[in-house]
């Protein structure tokens, strides 16, 4: 999922290891960078500014090193969103005077051996952002037009085709995808909230796909990824005790989320990633008088991890703002706010929660949770 480079942020209930490594990504000459997706090569995915004429490029950062990725014929700005272990890159370019211009032409964009691929193009869509992908080179996507939008898959070898929510809801798309092929993502009929999605493969293709958060209630509900072991993450609310709060989804609709929480004193939270061994990633926001303060924050056995205690004070870094992705190393990346003003994508090497806290969390929990389902 694409996040957008601005933002500031305070607070915190946990902490994390001193001496972890926050690595700070290197723009493509500009002065912005961000961090979107790692995967377990180390190899990072993201965006980043050009200088002078402020053109943003999906940027792959192969041992710290950027690299622009390109755009598909005719854009002037792409991002990058996710990319697997065979790095294969998948995104979305846009054409607009002004980079992330709402409204501004939008297509799916796959980079792999031969450049830029136009998936949006392929499927004849005016409107289409890829979120993720698997190892098999499948790829979850939003697509259609804007305002009339829906889940479908891409893959390099056989094509496009839908796959997703129920065509009775009017805005959708997937957000994540597994190596098993299952998606997740959100849906929305009509002027009532969104609906989180879990689209299942059976072996032969997709079911249609299903509504997995709190029923009944308004409160929009968004699954952002999925893990190989079949965790699900995002956001929702019950329209109760809980409003736009990072969720893991369950799959149960008796008991449909396990609430994650967020920092003290701040008003939401949002999952963004979530490895096999149930490390979490995602930002806690607080909307106060100055304005918005957003943290990059983890979750371990669901207690909440303020990342940007693993800064020490010469780290050139303010505060780390968002968590975006996760590998299967516990690597995490994101984006956060530099010292001069800058924002840089950053690379958190190995996540170690605080000394102390590993025998009380249990960083085995969420395997041996998943062991008993």
């Amino acid at each position: 999922m694409k996040t957008t480079i601005a933002l500031i942020g305070l607070a915190a209930i946990a902490s994390v290891a001193g001496g972890q490594t926050v690595t700070m990504l290197e723009t493509l000459g500009g002065t912005g960078s961000v961090a979107e997706d790692i995967n377990d090569l180390g190899q990072v995915v993201g965006y980043s500014t050009h200088a002078g004429d402020g053109t943003i490029e999906a940027t792959i950062w192969n041992a710290g090193v950027a690299s622009g990725l390109g755009f598909a014929a005719g854009a002037n700005h792409s991002y990058a969103n996710a990319i697997n272990n065979n790095g294969e890159v998948v995104g979305y370019s846009e054409t607009a005077a002004v980079p992330d211009t709402p409204g501004s032409p939008r297509t799916a964009t796959y980079w792999g051996a031969g450049g830029p691929v136009d998936i949006g193009a392929q499927l004849s869509h005016t409107f289409s952002i890829a979120h993720d992908i698997n190892n098999s080179g499948t790829v979850a996507i939003e697509g259609g037009a804007p305002g009339n939008s829906g889940g479908w898959a891409w893959n390099p070898l056989f094509g496009g085709l839908a796959a997703g929510a129920d065509p009775i809801y009017r805005i959708g798309g997937n957000r994540g995808i597994n190596d098993s092929n299952h998606m997740v993502g959100y849906a929305q009929a009509g002027f009532d909230g969104g609906q989180a999605i879990y689209t299942n493969f059976n072996g032969a293709g997709w079911d249609v796909g299903t509504e997995i958060g709190p029923q009944g209630v308004r409160d929009s509900a968004y699954a952002h990824a999925i893990s190989n072991a079949g965790h699900v993450v995002g956001e929702a609310g019950d329209g109760v005790n809980h409003f736009a709060e990072a969720a893991m989804y369950t799959l149960d609709k008796d008991d449909p989320v396990v609430w994650l929480g967020k920092l003290v004193g701040f008003d939401t939270s949002t999952a963004f990633d979530v490895n096999s061994d149930g490390l979490i990633v995602g930002v806690s926001t607080l909307f106060g008088a100055n304005g918005r303060e957003d943290r990059a924050v983890a979750w371990v056995n669901g207690e909440i991890f303020d990342l940007s205690s693993a800064l020490s004070e010469s780290s050139g870094w303010t505060r780390l703002l968002s968590a975006t992705g996760v590998n299967e190393h516990g690597d995490i990346v994101g984006y956060g706010l530099t010292d001069t003003g800058d924002v840089r994508g950053f690379v958190l090497t190995g996540f170690v929660p605080a000394p102390g806290t590993i025998g009380l969390l249990g960083l085995g929990g969420f395997a041996a949770a998943r062991r008993r389902r």
